[in-house]
């Protein structure tokens, strides 16, 4: 029976809590691919109840948050989204041999059982890979080996269990960070940016309290209203103007990676 690996950690960790808390983006130099990274790992790392793990993510937030704040809006996003996809369309899992109108197939049955199990992330990316790969069926020209990255993907969601395509997802969010964190503070340092890393204050994260409907025996109900929480939008605040600064424009450069 497929279950997600938040289920099998939920057992102990509802028996203690009835609620958890998160540090959700609240501005829009925060990406939207960014925000839901954060909060895979923080909803797995919760779950599983690790307070190592948990520690080890706030410091990481507040890294983060420290190394946006010198950033124009357009420096924000380049970096966050271009690190992304970089680090995001790498995996492990290896396919030899594949046929894109069976793997669509499959994979678009298994949506249509439902998606709501899977955390946000895991729905958002799924269905962008899947959205890709139908364009590409129709293109006269689509290159092969953008194809071949993107399958590994769609076949590990067709043959992992739940619990071990979300550790994947969750693994990938952990590495993507961490990067991300090395990156900008490089950045900074190249751009002498004045990085106040001693500030209490949080500025582009706000906590947010997930209540556990503990009352359900059904654990992946319990799971399903806590996905569920994590949909609602987020607001935004006002951040500076961007500046004069030129960046370069993000392009589809598929072809000149090979």
């Amino acid at each position: 029976m497929k279950i997600i690996s938040l289920t099998l950690f939920f057992i102990v960790r509802v028996a203690f809590a009835n609620e958890m808390t998160l540090l959700q983006a609240v501005d829009k130099k925060v990406s939207l691919e960014l925000s839901l990274a954060l909060e895979q790992i923080q909803l797995v790392a919760n779950i599983k109840g690790s307070q190592t793990s948990i520690d080890e993510i706030n410091r990481l937030i507040k890294r983060l948050d420290s190394n946006l704040v010198p950033l124009d809006l357009a420096e924000s996003l380049f970096l966050q989204k271009t690190e992304f996809y970089k680090h995001f369309l790498q995996t492990d899992y290896k396919v030899e041999t594949y046929q894109i109108d069976k793997i669509l197939e499959l994979t678009n049955k298994m949506i249509g059982r439902g998606m709501n199990e899977y955390s946000p992330l895991t729905r958002w990316f799924i269905l962008g890979i899947i959205d890709d790969l139908k364009q590409m069926k129709f293109e006269k020209a689509a290159n092969p080996k953008k194809i071949k990255i993107l399958i590994p993907w769609l076949s590990a969601f067709l043959n992992d269990e739940r619990n071990q395509f979300e550790e994947r997802v969750y693994n990938s969010g952990m590495g993507y960070i961490s990067n991300l964190i090395n990156i900008l503070e490089l950045y900074s340092s190249l751009n002498r940016y004045d990085i106040k890393s001693d500030s209490q204050n949080l500025f582009h994260f706000q906590t947010k309290k997930i209540e556990l409907n503990t009352s359900s025996k059904d654990l992946t109900t319990i799971i399903d209203n806590t996905l569920e929480q994590l949909n609602n939008p987020r607001t935004e605040k006002n951040t500076k103007k961007p500046s004069k600064k030129t960046l370069p424009i993000p392009l589809d450069d598929w072809v000149f990676d090979f």
